[in-house]
């Protein structure tokens, strides 16, 4: 479900691959939050609703993370650059080439991850089946 659109998408003629980006940074602030930027708890124990895409409420920036302290500053220029106006947002190319994807970790770590969450998972499937994995 699109929760939000890039904002020159409510105003007329744009670039779609600037769009692109705007949607990677949007992709990129939901896994950082949890939950889709613009997207309004309906209380605190409910799902989430989404503000349709040409609503009012919808900035031109992200919503405020709510612990900027926990990302890098290389991550909150990559946000700033995903989400800013279209005329000065970059093209893909040009974001391959900030601090954040630079530094980024690489596909042998990303892997090992995995795989230690499949275990975990695994092993709290065992546990809720009443297998034990030790035996």
């Amino acid at each position: 479900m699109v929760t939000g659109a890039a904002p020159e998408m409510r105003a007329g003629p744009y670039d779609a691959l600037k769009v692109d980006v705007w949607s990677v940074g949007a992709t990129v602030w939901e896994l950082a939050e949890t939950v889709p930027p613009f997207s309004i708890p309906a209380s605190p124990s409910s799902q989430t609703t989404f503000l349709p895409p040409n609503s009012k409420h919808l900035g031109s920036q992200w919503p405020p993370l709510s612990h900027p302290e926990h990302y890098s500053k290389g991550f909150h220029e990559f946000l700033r650059l995903c989400g800013a106006d279209a005329a000065a947002r970059l093209y893909t190319e040009e974001l391959l080439n900030t601090q954040f994807i630079r530094n980024a970790c690489g596909r042998a770590v990303i892997r090992q991850l995995l795989t230690q969450c499949r275990s975990m998972e695994e092993a709290m499937v065992a546990r809720d089946n009443g297998v034990s994995l030790n035996s």
